[in-house]
């Protein structure tokens, strides 16, 4: 936790904000663009890192995307379609569109103990955690033309055991977690459009975007 702190900070002083000149007002129900200009904490694997990226960029390629409303009295109530208004930019970056910087704190990876007939040594495909922390620093276009404006979210989610219920089994088997990358992938990218959304104004506080099958947790300060 104190790390990725550390490396939030450390991205919102590295990074300054672009100058955002030039743009067009949107029209009604145009649709608003997400550069992404940075992704950190995303596991070396190759294949990992794809199914990752792959359930990610899957979610801003959607029309609407899942959203649960919060009623009072009963909770947030999943099954409400959220209209998406961004789509992703990957590559040279774009003038009007907003600057999305993603930090992502994974769950580390299974190490085995030494014994008399093995040695030592790390499992990266098994996980010794459920969970994931996601941040995210958003570079806002001024739509005056000025300089874009940078606010941070931060979120944490897990991946409850089988069959558990939102609040039930969280523990790891001794032989570790297949965390799920692909899953985390597309709740990350939802994550975002929430962020995204919220800031634009195009969804209100009690809208937000449904991830199941994991259930939200407690991201700190």
């Amino acid at each position: 936790m104190i790390a990725l702190a550390l490396a939030l900070q450390l991205l919102a002083a590295a990074v300054p904000a672009a100058s955002d000149a030039g743009r067009t007002p949107l029209a009604p129900g145009a649709p608003k663009f997400a550069q992404l200009v940075s992704l950190t904490g995303v596991p070396a694997d190759s294949s990992m890192r794809m199914e990752f990226l792959s359930g990610f960029r899957g979610v801003f390629a959607l029309d609407e995307v899942p959203g649960e409303r919060l009623s009072r009295g009963s909770g947030w109530n999943t099954g409400l379609p959220l209209p998406n208004r961004f789509r992703l930019l990957e590559g040279s970056p774009a003038d009007d569109a907003w600057k999305l910087e993603v930090v992502i704190g994974s769950p580390p990876p299974l190490h085995t103990q030494a014994s008399a007939h093995r040695t030592a040594h790390t499992i990266p495909t098994r996980r010794t955690s459920r969970g994931m922390i996601v941040a995210f620093v958003m570079h806002v276009p001024d739509p005056a033309g000025g300089p874009s404006r940078a606010v941070q979210s931060r979120f944490a989610f897990v991946f409850p055991a089988a069959g558990a219920s939102a609040a039930g089994d969280l523990a790891v088997p001794s032989n570790g977690y297949a965390f799920p990358w692909g899953q985390a992938g597309r709740i990350v990218g939802s994550l975002a459009l929430e962020a995204l959304h919220r800031e634009s104004g195009d969804i209100v506080d009690a809208e937000r975007m449904d991830i199941q099958p994991a259930v939200r947790a407690d991201a700190g300060r």
